[in-house]
């Protein structure tokens, strides 16, 4: 289904993300540019959103790498490239200040 999503749907997908949905906004080879999901605008975005804390970023290999002669190498293949994936963070719970700590120590006894 998210094969079929454009920049547009993409770029909305990420900015609505609840807890532990995910979007993959971005899949390809990196190293050539030519996505077969996403652009640079979807993956701008996804980072933009990781560094508010919004989303986990996280990419998945969708192949071996493979040489000119289609032999597998990791030191000098290039295969189909990753699929980048967006998942979306819970909200942190504010941590207890030691008295309301204490507190609800004493509340428990």
């Amino acid at each position: 289904m998210e094969n079929y999503l454009t920049v547009e749907e993409i770029c909305y997908r990420l900015k609505v993300l609840r807890p532990g949905e995910m979007v993959t906004y971005y899949k390809g080879n990196v190293a050539n540019m030519n996505p077969t999901v996403g652009s640079h605008a979807t993956s701008r975005l996804a980072w933009d959103l990781h560094e508010e804390g919004k989303v986990h970023l996280v990419q998945r290999r969708l192949g071996k790498p493979k040489n000119h002669l289609g032999m597998i190498d990791w030191n000098m293949g290039c295969g189909p490239g990753f699929e980048y994936i967006a998942i979306g963070k819970s909200k942190k719970k504010p941590a207890l200040n030691f008295n309301a700590h204490l507190r609800s120590m004493m509340e428990k006894t």
